[in-house]
């Protein structure tokens, strides 16, 4: 498979990517989403093995490659809400932020 062009064909939902940027972005973290250049294939790669048929709306949040294990534990506080709203989202962490542990 060639990462570069390849596609993952999975829905996005801007509302519902806009509430998962702005609950760590109002906990102290940086977010920026990147409309542009697709999913990265740090985060599609392990979805396409999951959900080949992309039946699932993604969202893709880049944050900081620098997040030690006891910040990524704090951004898990601050999606916490998620599941009091009945949002179950399924998190890969990919790229440095997953390789750190």
């Amino acid at each position: 498979m060639k990462l570069i062009t390849s596609k993952y064909p999975a829905s996005e939902n801007p509302v519902l990517a806009e509430r998962i940027e702005n609950l760590p972005y109002s906990s102290g973290f940086k977010t920026k989403r990147e409309w542009e250049r697709g999913f990265d294939h740090g985060t599609f790669v392990p979805l396409m093995a999951a959900y080949p048929e992309a039946r699932i709306t993604v969202v893709q949040l880049p944050l900081d490659d620098t997040l030690y294990p006891e910040t990524q534990l704090m951004l898990g506080k601050a999606l916490e809400p998620l599941r009091s709203e009945h949002l179950a989202p399924l998190f890969v962490i990919a790229g440095s932020a997953g390789r750190c542990w």
